[in-house]
């Protein structure tokens, strides 16, 4: 897409980005998605990276020699991400910051201590335990505070085109919108808005949830999804999903049907946890193959009003 932002968005959202770089050879992406996002946006990018000292080995105070192996891991780590960062733009990229510790955890609480605006981390997928244990890029958007990138292996950043934004008629829609929509601007990508309206717990059988889409315009309880559409050039449809399964699975269905390149969804639903310890922002993290940006924070983007929809039933029409 072009490389310009639109007039509306001089005022970027993001100025200081985490970018989470593991020792996979799937970091070289997340850190070109970081780099992406700090050319469209503005600001910088800060590498870092997490190390778990190997269980087997024990602590210091087990032995009568000065424990040398964290300060020796860190070194390490910190020379892998200095390699990785050196063909990175001048002065799109900070010093490295390596920390021992569980990774999730110490990249929630690192982008604390940085005051980021945004956290980009790789999608690993999950198999087996990670079912049940959840994988980081997960448990890193479930738990952190500020708004959370996560990159998939076949996405490609520089080249967003479609963008997917989730609301679900809640006080937050304001700030979900107002940040998808910053994006947008961005890269001059196509918005399309959807509401998930669970129809029925029957039929979950089925091999879709989505059994149709219908206009916003055509209902009064999705009124606020029109207005939106119409506040902005960039909306090309507003619509809701109905759906007889999970609202992620409609989410994810739906990132499909209209081609995304992106989804963004709110953080809202984190106290929500499913059978086994996921929440519905951490299904679609997991499951979807397209980026997910997960809004937690309010934005530095101009505020939208909150919505406040009116009563009713409804729906909007498809992409």
């Amino acid at each position: 897409m072009g490389s310009g932002a639109h007039a509306c968005c001089v005022d970027p959202f993001v100025v200081r980005v985490l970018v989470a770089l593991d020792e996979t050879p799937r970091a070289a992406h997340v850190l070109d998605v970081a780099l992406q996002v700090v050319e469209h946006l503005g600001g910088v990018a800060v590498p870092f990276r997490a190390v778990q000292v190997p269980p087997e080995f024990p602590p210091a105070a087990a032995t009568s020699h000065r424990d040398e192996l964290p300060a020796h891991l860190v070194a390490e780590a910190t020379h892998a991400l200095e390699r990785l960062v050196a063909n990175a733009p001048a002065g799109r990229v900070a010093a490295p910051v390596v920390r021992i510790g569980q990774p999730w955890r110490a990249i929630v609480e690192v982008a604390d201590e940085q005051g980021v605006d945004l956290i980009v981390i790789g999608s690993h997928g999950y198999h087996g335990l990670d079912r049940l244990l959840g994988t980081v890029s997960r448990h890193v958007a479930d738990a952190a505070h500020h708004d959370v990138l996560i990159a998939h292996d076949e996405s490609s950043a520089a080249d967003v085109r479609s963008i997917l934004i989730a609301l679900r008629g809640s006080p937050r829609d304001g700030t979900i919108l107002a940040r998808g929509l910053a994006v947008a601007h961005a890269w001059r990508a196509a918005v399309h808005l959807v509401r998930v309206v669970r129809i029925s717990r029957a039929q979950l059988t089925r091999r879709r949830a989505v059994v149709g889409y219908v206009d916003a315009a055509r209902f009064e309880s999705t009124q606020d999804l029109s207005r939106f559409a119409s506040s902005d050039p960039a909306v090309a449809s507003a619509f809701v999903a109905f759906s007889v399964g999970p609202a992620w699975r409609a989410l994810v269905e739906t990132a499909e049907e209209v081609h995304a390149d992106l989804i963004v969804v709110g953080s809202h639903e984190h106290r929500r946890w499913d059978a086994v310890g996921r929440t519905a922002t951490g299904h679609v993290a997991d499951e979807a193959h397209q980026d997910v940006l997960v809004v937690h924070e309010p934005s530095r983007a101009a505020e939208l009003p909150a919505v406040n929809p009116a009563p009713g039933g409804g729906a909007g029409r498809g992409a």
